[in-house]
This record gives structure tokens, sequence and C-alpha cells, in this order.
């Protein structure tokens, strides 16, 4: 646990629930606002790339074997739920790397 003057983390001097950060009514943490802040920030990037090449692929596909323009929507649907797949499995795992409540991070 460091407590030098600018860290980001101060020592206890008792073990109370409050002293924790945990509401004792539910049990549950405050926010950690940063890690939020840098989940979103990095899901708005990834997901806009990934969301686009999901769209260019269907459309380049359609365009490339002439399928027409309703089996390039279609591709272009498949290819985005195939995306948005990607984008929650990239949420599971950036929350368990950045913690968006942490129980721990009076002890780090």
């Amino acid at each position: 646990m460091r407590d030098q003057p600018g860290s980001r983390y101060v020592a206890l001097s008792d073990g109370s629930a409050e002293s924790l950060g945990v509401t004792p009514a539910t049990g549950q943490t405050a926010l950690n606002t940063r890690n939020l802040i840098t989940i979103l920030s990095m899901m708005v990037l990834v997901g806009t790339e990934v969301f686009a090449v999901a769209i260019a692929a269907g459309w380049a596909l359609a365009g490339m074997f002439d399928l027409g323009e309703t089996v390039g929507h279609v591709l272009m649907a498949v290819f985005s739920l195939f995306a948005a797949w990607v984008m929650l499995q990239l949420w599971r795992r950036a929350t368990t790397i950045e913690p968006l409540r942490d129980r721990k991070s009076a002890t780090r």
C-alpha cells in the first residue's frame, strides 16, 4: 500500500466498510470513473473500426461476386452481428483487466 504524497492510494487507519469505499447497506463499492472512461473510450475506438470492417466486408463481397443489393445488406447484417459479439467479448475482457467496481482498491 502506498501513502506517499500525490499517490492514488492512501493508507487506512481502520478496516471499516466506509474506509474501503463500501456502502454498508448495499455492499457495493464506488464506481471507478477512471476505468470506466478508459474502457468506454477504447470501446468507441475499436467499435468504430470493427463495425466499419463488417459493413465494408459485406458490401465488398456482394459487389465482388455480383450478389445484388439485398444479399449485400444481409451480409452486412451478419457481419455486424459478428462484430457485436466481438465487442461483447472485448467488454468482458476489458472489465476483468480494468474493473469498474474495485473492492481491493484500498489494499493495492
